[in-house]
Parts: structure tokens; C-alpha cells; sequence
């Protein structure tokens, strides 16, 4: 626990560490909800519930090493904090492991890293700013390796996608 906290004030190094490891646990959620449910009946409710609930120290500690004392959240500020959570990150959630029920891990971050492209497009439309070749070059390499993981599951059984 120590070593986390000399990290997180450690900069941009921590930062890139902690950025690296949030995109490896976000992309080995999917393979962990297909174990969980390959390894007996467990609905999508139960093991959110379970994410959930490992997840809130984690969150608690985070929230109380950033607070800001000097400015805290009105009530108002606080339950738009509240209401954003639930809708965002929670649906977000549950649409997810429920959509791991039908399909696999490898098309569900296909699906999923499909939303960083439509904000791209939407910011070339809206604001009028071209992507770099820098960033295209990197949605390149991100879609070449999910369509590597999906060409997999066109050739895998209807029994392993599920």
C-alpha cells in the first residue's frame, strides 16, 4: 500500500504505471466475467455486485487522497457526482455484463473500443479538428489487434463464444 501512495506522488512515472495497469485491468475484465461464468451459474447482477464491491475501497482511498479541503463539493454538485456514477459507470456496467453472457470477451472489447472512435469522428465534426497521424496510426494498431482477437472467434464453436 505504501509503495502505491510513493508512486501516485511520484508524477508522470506513477502516472504511466497506474495508466497501464487501469487499461490491463479494464481489458482482463472481460476474460474474468467469462471465467466466472463458465465456472458456474452466477448472473450478471451478482457479479457486478462483486466488482462492485472490491472496487469501493479502492475508490474511497482514491477520493480521499485527491479531496480537495480548501473546496468541497456543494450538496447539489454532490448528488449531480452521484446521479453521473450511477448512469455512467454503473449501466455502462451492467449493459456490459450482461452483454458477456451472449457473446465473447474478444467481440465485446471490439464493441467497447469502438466508443473512443465515434468521440474521434464526433470531435473531427464538431470542433473541426483533424486527427493526427499519430493518433490515427494508433486507432490503426488498437483495431488491427481487436480484429486479430475477433477474426478468432469467427472460427471458434458457438460454444466458447457463449
Amino acid at each position: 500500500m505504501k509503495a502505491l501512495l510513493v508512486l501516485y506522488q511520484s508524477g508522470v512515472r506513477g502516472g504511466r504505471l497506474f495508466a497501464v495497469l487501469a487499461a490491463a485491468g479494464f481489458s482482463l475484465k472481460a476474460i474474468f466475467v467469462k471465467l466466472a461464468y463458465a465456472a458456474g451459474p452466477v448472473d450478471a447482477i451478482t457479479l457486478l455486485a462483486l466488482r462492485m464491491g472490491i472496487a469501493l475501497p479502492l475508490f474511497l482511498w482514491l477520493i480521499w487522497l485527491s479531496a480537495d479541503r480548501n473546496s468541497p463539493l456543494t450538496f447539489p454538485q454532490g448528488m449531480r457526482v452521484l446521479l453521473l456514477g450511477l448512469l455512467g459507470y454503473y449501466l455502462s456496467s451492467l449493459f456490459d455484463f450482461y452483454g458477456l453472457e451472449n457473446i465473447s470477451a474478444g467481440l465485446e472489447r471490439l464493441i467497447l473500443f469502438t466508443y473512443p472512435t465515434m468521440v474521434l469522428l464526433l470531435q473531427a465534426v464538431v470542433v473541426r479538428e483533424r486527427p493526427s497521424r499519430r493518433t490515427l496510426f494508433a486507432m490503426i494498431c488498437c483495431y488491427s489487434g481487436l480484429g486479430i482477437a475477433f477474426l478468432h472467434d469467427m472460427h471458434a464453436p458457438a460454444a466458447v463464444l457463449t
